[in-house]
């Protein structure tokens, strides 16, 4: 995978790749999932990113099928090994009522989509 990592840091736009995945979901139909570091874009912007990378992947790679998160934060800082490729979620990070413990307000969220909705 080390080979696969490296080709898709080349494809332009990718910075980083964690949390990678990659299965064969039946004969000659491959799949990949990663987190993919990005710089902070809008989406309009990034889907050329998306596109070239998906194009590489089924050249080179045969995978017909990637579903790529991108991020423009690292947070792999906290859940991922440093320069490793999977993340890990820590179940101390969940209460058994869904509450968790890190950094964004999901009130105000909430309260600016309510406002945008309402």
């Amino acid at each position: 995978m080390p080979a696969l990592v490296q080709d898709m840091k080349q494809v332009p736009g990718i910075v980083d790749v964690h949390d990678l995945h990659v299965w064969c979901i039946t004969s000659g139909m491959n799949a990949l999932s990663c987190h993919a570091m990005i710089d902070d874009l809008p989406a309009s912007e990034s889907a050329v990113i998306l596109h070239d990378l998906e194009a590489m992947l089924s050249e080179k790679y045969h995978i017909g099928h990637a579903t790529v998160q991108f991020e423009c934060h690292p947070h792999q800082e906290r859940y991922c090994l440093a320069n490793g490729l999977y993340c890990q979620m820590d179940a101390g990070d969940y209460s058994s009522n869904g509450e968790h413990d890190h950094d964004h307000a999901h009130d105000e969220q909430q309260q600016e989509y309510a406002k945008r909705e309402g």
